[in-house]
C-alpha cells in the first residue's frame, strides 16, 4: 500500500492511499469515498489464436461508506482452449468484463471505451492476434 498527501489552498492536506488487491477478499473501506479501476481477466486461446484482452472498469468517486465491507474478486485469466477471462468485481459497485477466446482467428474484446457520465469510465480489452508462423 502507497501513501501520498496533497496540501490544498487554504489548509488542510488530504492523504492518498493505494492499495492493490491481487486475490480474493474481503476488502473494508477506511473512508466514504474511494476510487477504483478493475480489470477483468485476459482470455486463453489455441495455438492459432489470441485470446482477447480482459475489460476494464473506472469510478474515481464512488461513495462505498466508512467500515463497509465489500467481497472482491479478481477474475482468472482464461485457460487453454479459447476459454474466456474471468470478471473481476467490488462488491456490486463496479466490474470489468473478461476478454473472450476463440478458437482460429483473433481474440474479441477491444474496442472503444465509454464514458457513463456519472464518474465512471469503462474500456473493452485488446483484440487477440493470430499467432505467427514457423
Amino acid at each position: 500500500m502507497g501513501q501520498a498527501y496533497i496540501c490544498r489552498r487554504g489548509g488542510a492536506k488530504k492523504q492518498l492511499r493505494t492499495e492493490i488487491i491481487l486475490w480474493d477478499q474481503d476488502w473494508v473501506s477506511p473512508v466514504d469515498y474511494v476510487s477504483v479501476r478493475l480489470f477483468g481477466g485476459g482470455a486463453a486461446s489455441n495455438t492459432d489464436a489470441g485470446g482477447g484482452g480482459g475489460h476494464m472498469a473506472y469510478d474515481g468517486n464512488l461513495y462505498v461508506g466508512k467500515g463497509t465491507v465489500v467481497p472482491c474478486t479478481i477474475g482468472q485469466g482464461g485457460r487453454a482452449g479459447a476459454l474466456a477471462g474471468g470478471t473481476t468485481s467490488f462488491g456490486t459497485f463496479l466490474s470489468a468484463s473478461g476478454g473472450s477466446g476463440k478458437s482460429g482467428g483473433t481474440g474479441a474484446g477491444g474496442g472503444l471505451g465509454t464514458d457513463t457520465g456519472d464518474g465512471r469510465y469503462v474500456s473493452n480489452g485488446g483484440n487477440g492476434s493470430y499467432g505467427g508462423g514457423g
